[in-house]
């Protein structure tokens, strides 16, 4: 590929050695500008085949040292990533000044994240990839070790980086610190396409899951449709879909205008004890008693129960391969009191099998309550659930079940965590700053979001810690998962109803309660529609 070499002015006045990549035949159609990692160069062999790959299909290329590193001038000790985006936007200057502005931006490891920082201060960028980059640029700070602290005291140190010793002051590492992943992802407003290979050890392939799912369904949605649609936006969710609702409004917080989540729960830990506490607080003592008792007797007729969980599952075409059914037989006996309250309520407790009840008894109290027990753990439906579970074992977290009273039946407690389920043998690594992340920026950044939550609901437990601007929270009275506004009392509903109105710029109907009740059942969630989403417990 014919090549040409250019000194390129930094912002600061240091000289960046460039090198532009052409195709053989023609003039190019597009350019594209490339970002080498933390301490490669232009020359680096990946960044070489890149570039021979796009000139190939026509494509310009331009590739450069940072400031000191490679042919370019400066010392690295002086650099950070903000000096690195800064060469990237002299960089693509020079490119509209003397050939023509790129089109595409693709940054490997750390210049990842140098090219999603520098893309919105480039017009010309079309589009943005990334290869094996850090989700948050702060990573790189664990492989520094001591040299850590070290900067932190004194200002300086050196740090030796694949065979090579560098020295990184305090800037360096405030610069990474200063970075809001978040605010990155916001601003970007383009297509972005994420490449990372499983094998990554420097930087893992969750980070690339974590940045892909970062820049949400949601909010590309909503980019194409807002000019169709220019006035007020609202967003809605119930259980998942309301959880996925608060967190794409604290990523993107100015895509919409206003957020109503439903029976939205954050959890804490893959086995979180705030639920099994709440559900231990539901009904009286007389039926928690029964659900105690019922549950025992579950395992006391264990061997015709899971026959039967066999059979059902047979009927349906079904199998245990992913979940052994004797596990399966496990974790819906244990869940059973999470469902119970999930989607039943007080009611139920005249109902609830005699200890002494047959096996055909306990299995039909059961199946009722998962509206088909057996074909819920069942290999479809696992497969159906594997990425929820995924997340749920890497993120979002799971509830602790109570079990206090199972123990002597089972020599301890039962386990029953979201990383045993599907996928299978698959690194489920977990995240522990996840969700504290998501609930502090919705304390300091959030506002305009409501949230409604149902009074026996298990999963009201881990209800969200509203926002101090304009979040105010309902609990609909005696609510279980499908609590909605239309349950509320009518004096709450009447001041949530006129709170969204409020929020965009409508003029609240000025109709009877049961009119209003009327109107909101038209536009609220659908929590009945889809028993295979919204009825399995604990999910």
């Amino acid at each position: 590929m014919p090549q040409r070499k250019f000194t390129i002015p930094s912002r600061r006045g240091e000289p960046l050695s460039a090198l532009v990549d052409l195709p053989v035949d023609g003039a190019p159609t597009a350019f594209a500008l490339l970002a080498h990692c933390f301490t490669c160069t232009k020359n680096y062999k990946g960044l070489y085949h890149l570039s021979r790959a796009l000139t190939a299909e026509g494509i310009g290329v331009l590739r450069f040292d940072f400031a000191g590193l490679g042919e370019s001038g400066g010392a690295f000790a002086d650099t950070s990533l903000l000096s690195n985006v800064e060469d990237l936007v002299a960089a693509a200057d020079f490119l509209g000044e003397r050939f023509e502005a790129p089109k595409l931006l693709v940054g490997h490891s750390l210049g990842g994240q140098a090219v999603l920082m520098a893309a919105p201060a480039i017009p010309s960028a079309a589009a943005v990839v990334t290869i094996a980059a850090p989700a948050d640029p702060r990573q790189v700070l664990r492989h520094l070790g001591p040299a850590r602290e070290t900067i932190a005291a004194r200002g300086e140190a050196a740090v030796s980086i694949s065979g090579r010793t560098f020295t990184l002051r305090r800037k360096f590492l405030d610069d990474l610190q200063g970075v809001d992943p978040a605010a990155v992802l916001a601003a970007l407003q383009r297509p972005l396409l994420v490449l990372h290979s499983p094998r990554d050890e420097v930087v893992p392939i969750d980070n690339a899951l974590d940045l892909f799912q970062a820049a949400s369904d949601h909010h590309r949605l909503v980019g194409a449709l807002r000019p169709l649609f220019p006035a007020r936006w609202l967003s809605t969710g119930a259980s998942k879909g309301g959880m996925t609702s608060v967190y794409h409004r604290v990523l993107f917080p100015r895509d919409v205008d206003a957020t109503l989540a439903y029976v939205a729960p954050q959890t804490y830990g893959r086995s979180d004890p705030r639920y099994a506490r709440f559900i231990e607080q539901r009904g009286d003592p007389a039926c928690r008693e029964a659900i105690h008792a019922f549950q025992r007797a579950l395992v006391r007729e264990r061997a015709a129960i899971t026959a039967r969980f066999v059979d059902d599952a047979a009927a349906f075409g079904e199998a245990f391969t992913l979940i052994p059914v004797d596990r399966a037989f496990e974790y819906a006996m244990l869940e059973s009191s999470f469902a119970f309250w999930q989607y039943g309520d007080a009611s139920l407790c005249p109902l609830v099998p005699a200890p002494e009840a047959s096996a055909d008894e306990l299995y039909a109290f059961l199946d009722a309550l998962y509206g088909g027990v057996a074909f819920f753990y069942a290999d479809s439906s696992s497969t159906f659930f594997a990425p929820y579970y995924y997340q749920s074992a890497t993120e979002l977290g799971g509830p602790a079940y109570p079990q206090a009273h199972l123990l002597d039946l089972f020599g301890g407690p039962i386990r029953d965590l979201p990383q045993d389920y599907p996928p299978l043998d698959v690194a489920k690594p977990w995240n522990p700053l996840a969700m504290p992340l998501v609930q502090l920026a919705l304390l300091f950044r959030g506002e305009r979001v409501m949230f409604v939550y149902g009074e026996n609901d298990p999963w009201s437990a881990g209800a969200f810690v509203p926002c101090g601007r304009e979040c105010p929270m309902y609990v609909v009275p005696g609510g279980n998962h499908g609590s909605r506004l239309t349950l509320l009392p009518e004096a709450q509903q009447a001041e949530a109803v006129e709170t969204l109105a409020r929020w965009m710029g409508v003029t609240p109907p000025a109709a009877a309660p049961a009119a209003v009740r009327a109107a909101l059942s038209a536009a609220a969630p659908d929590f009945d529609g889809d028993a295979l989403l919204v009825r399995r417990p604990g999910r």
